[in-house]
């Protein structure tokens, strides 16, 4: 009896101390998570090292002509442990995680045919302004050709594609780009740049296409351009060639007024 009384201490012992190794151990191993509100200064400090990094490397990528179909391996093998950590948190993203309502849109058709865009325009002060390599699918650019050239004829100007394609891997950076925008939260982020897998720059039968107008900068993306003859002539013509206003004021998808932001939906 004393022998058992003995050898069921050992055992209680023993597992006892069990949960209590464990537990350390998988503190030790747990991820720490990313707040959507706003990233702690710790992520913040990350992920600001992690852009000042990619900068050359998407410049490089930019002078190829190649930036918008950037793969995913390609944007990881550039990321250390802590990075990686973060950026793939918001990659698994959901959107309605952050208060949207967009629907999925995929990652495009590696076999779709894409056309290189060289395009150029005259900026502020009618400086020469050259938009890095743009893509579009091939019945989306011949669309897209057909509606400047009768723009053209109608207004004697037109607009240029200041963003068209991108692959999941490069709307991903551009996520991460624009966080410094909106004081580093996620959650208030998304309402202006979709996140990846949800964008129709990336969509294989919805295909974005971001115009910009003579006489502002590349970036200027600005409500203003509702108020350009350009874009009343959209309003009205737009349809014709298949490209519809992707979000509208007070969109129900929670994506902020975009009047630069078409789709093509023939």
């Amino acid at each position: 009896m004393r022998y058992l009384l003995f050898f069921l201490f050992l055992c209680f012992a023993a597992c006892s101390t069990v949960p209590a190794s464990s537990n350390r151990e998988f503190e030790h191993v747990q991820v720490r998570q990313p707040s959507i509100q706003r990233l702690s200064d710790q992520d913040i400090a990350v992920v600001k090292t992690m852009l000042d990094r990619l900068e050359p490397f998407i410049e490089s990528r930019k002078k190829a002509g190649n930036q918008a179909l950037l793969p995913f391996d390609e944007l990881y093998q550039q990321l250390d442990p802590e990075e990686t950590r973060i950026v793939r948190y918001v990659q698994g993203l959901k959107p309605d995680q952050i208060g949207l309502r967009t629907p999925l849109m995929g990652y495009g058709d590696p076999a779709t045919q894409m056309i290189a865009l060289n395009e150029s325009y005259k900026g502020p002060g009618g400086v020469t302004v050259k938009i890095p390599v743009q893509y579009l699918p091939l019945e989306v650019n011949e669309r897209y050709q057909a509606m400047m050239a009768a723009m053209q004829a109608d207004l004697g100007k037109r607009l240029y594609v200041s963003s068209g394609h991108r692959s999941g891997a490069y709307q991903l950076y551009i996520f991460f780009f624009y966080l410094k925008n909106h004081d580093w939260s996620v959650k208030e982020t998304g309402r202006f740049v979709a996140l990846p897998g949800y964008s129709e720059h990336g969509a294989k039968h919805r295909q974005a296409v971001d115009f910009v107008s003579e006489g502002v900068s590349l970036d200027d993306e600005s409500e203003l351009f509702e108020k350009l003859a350009e874009y009343a002539w959209l309003e009205k013509n737009a349809r014709k060639f298949g490209f519809v206003l992707s979000y509208p004021r007070n969109s129900s998808t929670g994506i902020t007024f975009e009047p630069w932001h078409w789709h093509f939906d023939p």
